[in-house]
């Protein structure tokens, strides 16, 4: 084990991927998966982490992401890079949309919100946008309750297509109904 003050999250993040991957219930790992833990921002260390992949079928592509929270301003930077990387890893269909499922919190700080809301309205004018974004988020992750209604007002106000699920089979079906005509 490192001998540092991040060691306890050295061995959180390094135990993190397999317990994530099983809760997305896929029956073989994801090709092509990136992580917020290969890239870094600044003076400051991202607080939250994310994996992304994206996975083809006959209804289109969907991108998926595992995040865990709390969330800060840089983590918002780091998912940027994470999914631009991921865009240039692998090519992604025109119409595609985004599963993210949310693990233990949502908290994220004002500065966080308006980092978020800045790079959806970047988004906005990205011809490689999503067709719509579906947000897994069980009851039981901290923040859930205040934090969600704040980040669906930023979604809509950047005139994204969000709707959030407290199933993943009720986010894919979502998704799937909204890009499967377009494919």
């Amino acid at each position: 084990m490192p001998n540092c003050p991040d060691a306890g999250l050295f061995l959180l993040h390094s135990s993190l991927r397999p317990i994530l991957h099983s809760l997305a219930v896929k029956s073989e790992p994801p090709p092509a998966v990136v992580s917020s833990d290969q890239f870094s921002t600044g003076q400051f260390r991202p607080h939250g982490r994310v994996e992304i992949w994206a996975e083809d079928s006959a209804a289109g592509t969907i991108v998926y992401a595992i995040a865990q929270g709390p969330f800060n301003a840089e983590f918002v930077k780091v998912f940027q890079m994470v999914r631009a990387d991921l865009f240039r890893s692998r090519p992604i269909s025109k119409i595609y949309g985004n599963v993210v499922q949310l693990h233990t919190s949502i908290l994220s700080s004002p500065d966080t919100l308006e980092t978020y809301a800045n790079f959806l309205g970047t988004l906005a004018s990205d011809p490689a946008a999503p067709a719509a974004t579906a947000w897994v988020v069980a009851p039981e992750v901290e923040g859930r309750e205040f934090m969600l209604p704040l980040f669906e007002r930023l979604f809509v106000q950047s005139g994204h297509r969000f709707k959030a699920f407290e199933s993943l089979s009720e986010a894919q079906s979502w998704i799937t109904a909204i890009i499967a005509p377009a494919a």
